[in-house]
């Protein structure tokens, strides 16, 4: 679900598919809709250029820190819920959300690691 920088070969956590936001976003709507309006308003923006189809539509997510954070709260949450009230009937939401986690995870320590460049560059 995550881009790749074609020239380092290397995955860009600051990039989301849009599948991986709207499975976010609806994950997210009933319990968390401050959070889902946040992934919305990232789907409502403009689609990194280089596809012609909504479904490989890829977006650039420069959201807060703390919201970040909060998505990866709310993700874990929700993982946790259904392993314990769900058993093995809902693997395949919970292998989802595992892989959301660990998509927003890598944004989080991608925006810490570019706050301490930032910070490193002042002074």
């Amino acid at each position: 679900m995550t881009q790749v920088d074609k020239e380092t070969n290397r995955k860009k956590p600051e990039i989301f598919s849009r599948g991986a936001l709207e499975l976010t976003f609806r994950l997210m709507r009933k319990r968390h809709p401050g959070l889902a309006l946040a992934v919305q308003n990232v789907l409502a923006g403009k689609p990194l250029p280089g596809s012609n189809d909504a479904a490989t539509d890829h977006f650039h997510v420069s959201l807060e820190a703390r919201t970040v954070g909060k998505i990866v709260a709310a993700l874990t949450e929700m993982g946790q819920h259904s392993l314990e009230h769900n058993g093995s009937s809902a693997q395949g939401r919970r292998v989802v959300i595992k892989t959301l986690i660990h998509e927003w995870i890598a944004l989080a320590e991608w925006i810490i690691i570019q706050a301490g460049r930032e910070c490193s560059s002042r002074n």
